[in-house]
């Protein structure tokens, strides 16, 4: 791979001097390129995904929104392809992911998320690449049901966990399936303007630097989706970084990104509704059956479940 890297770099005129992978997932590999003065972060993604990078990075960027943008290479492309793949090359940005821990930063995150959905207005008008989708809740259900008749016979606490609840879990995935037809014509519904959605929106995807200036990145994922589905994300994952659902940190969220975006008619009802999709659950299932190496699954699982129990009681969801 290293060769053909340096195939890659030479299109931007650069000579590396180390070459450094931090990122290993299938189709979407990060490194590190390390010059004599300057950094790069180079990515592998799939052609199609390359455009949608490239042209979102340069939207939002011209509309104040702080994501890092691609670099051109010496013709001026923006993404080099290979085969079936391609690269984009970003300069570096030497920060970490936001901590819950410094102040206002649960503020700021639900505030810019709100500035990159309204600032997303109007891209697709200017056909610009992207993708459309559909609400995927139904699919979403099919996938937990096989990975699960697959997983039964495991002997795991994974396993185990999950079966103990899988009845409940089935529950919430046909209460949710009734209220939202699984179409494109729901995703419409809820998103008129056609606003982008980052489609993993999280603390980890938002570096911040020493001087505490933040860069969202990973624009792999964005595509024409219900903003409430961000939201939501956003919700799910601050609520099981910190352990535990906080209705009050819940109202607390949504009054900061509607104040940059009020919301229109039945945008809270989709993030309640969504709330009570257990998608992290499943995701969980489906990194066990996909052989993650993670040592805290169950753990991480038993607390998922947990804090998605919290919930709906608190919207008084019985099922």
């Amino acid at each position: 791979m290293d060769d053909i890297i340096l195939e890659v770099l030479a299109e931007y005129g650069i000579a590396p001097n180390k070459i450094t992978l931090i990122r290993e997932r299938e189709n979407r590999c990060v490194w590190k390129i390390s010059g004599d003065k300057t950094n790069y972060a180079l990515k592998l993604v799939r052609p199609k995904i390359a455009r949608i990078v490239a042209n979102v990075g340069v939207y939002l960027f011209n509309r104040g929104v702080p994501v890092i943008t691609v670099l051109p290479t010496l013709k001026n492309d923006f993404f080099v392809q290979h085969k079936d793949v391609s690269f984009v090359l970003f300069p570096w940005f030497e920060g970490e992911a936001i901590d819950y821990d410094t102040p206002g930063t649960i503020k700021k995150m639900s505030s810019l998320l709100a500035d990159f959905h309204v600032a997303s207005r109007g891209y697709e008008a200017a056909r610009n690449p992207i993708k459309k989708e559909y609400l995927k809740y139904a699919m979403e259900t099919e996938n937990m049901n096989k990975v699960y008749k697959e997983s039964i016979h495991d002997d795991s606490q994974m396993v185990k966990v999950f079966s103990s609840h899988y009845d409940w879990l089935q529950k919430r995935c046909i209460w949710v399936i009734e209220r939202l037809p699984d179409i494109l014509a729901a995703s419409a519904i809820f998103n008129p303007d056609l606003l982008l959605s980052h489609g993993d929106y999280a603390r980890i995807n938002i570096l911040s630097d020493k001087n505490g200036d933040w860069k969202i990145i990973d624009l792999d994922t964005v595509r024409i989706y219900p903003p409430m589905t961000d939201v939501s994300k956003m919700i799910t994952l601050i609520n099981h970084d910190l352990g535990n659902w906080d209705s009050t940190r819940y109202q607390f969220i949504l009054e900061c990104y509607r104040k940059i975006r009020p919301l229109f008619e039945g945008e809270e009802e989709l993030l309640m509704i969504d709330q009570c999709f257990p998608h992290q659950a499943i995701d969980l299932l489906i990194s066990y059956y996909n052989k993650s190496t993670s040592k805290t699954l169950v753990e991480e699982l038993e607390r998922c479940l947990a804090s998605d129990q919290e919930k709906l009681k608190e919207f008084q969801i019985n099922l």
